[in-house]
């Protein structure tokens, strides 16, 4: 019985040693591959706002400015009430321009066929910096635009 008791104990001893050397190995390997991450800027901002949609225009009936600021670099939102947007509706493309002569190429998300009414996004880069825009016109006098940014 001594014998069984000491043999049991013997391999219980062993397995536990194999498996602190292997959990040592494996850590030992995951250090190797470690990499130095920079930081990123993950930043968003948006707006909700009232506007006017009539003949290829997107009037802006109230004025609104948001924006935050990261470690590298800054995100931005605005529109002064009474600007204007001209626009082209061409399929499930949007072409926006806006008054200050940014061109905003979006693609449709949601929303009918021949409406400008849905979810639109794009994806562009300015500088090293990625700008992703999402604009939802929820009816033809409501507008919602959501900004990342990311650099």
């Amino acid at each position: 019985m001594r014998i069984l008791l000491l043999s049991f104990l013997f391999v219980f001893v062993s397995c536990g040693q194999g498996q602190s050397a292997k959990h040592t190995a494996s850590h030992k390997q995951n250090e190797e591959f470690a990499t130095n991450v920079t930081e990123v800027d993950l930043l968003d901002v948006a707006m909700d706002v009232p506007v006017e949609i009539l003949s290829g225009k997107i009037t802006f009936k109230q004025s609104f400015s948001d924006s935050v600021s990261g470690e590298k670099s800054s995100c931005s939102v605005g529109v002064i009430s009474g600007e204007v947007y001209d626009y082209t509706l061409s399929g499930s493309s949007l072409f926006i321009k806006t008054s200050n002569g940014l061109k905003i190429n979006l693609k449709r998300i949601s929303g009918e066929k021949d409406s400008i009414i849905g979810s639109w996004s794009s994806r562009t880069y300015v500088g090293d910096q990625l700008v992703m825009r999402r604009m939802t016109f929820l009816s033809e006098d409501r507008l919602v635009v959501r900004t990342h940014c990311e650099s």
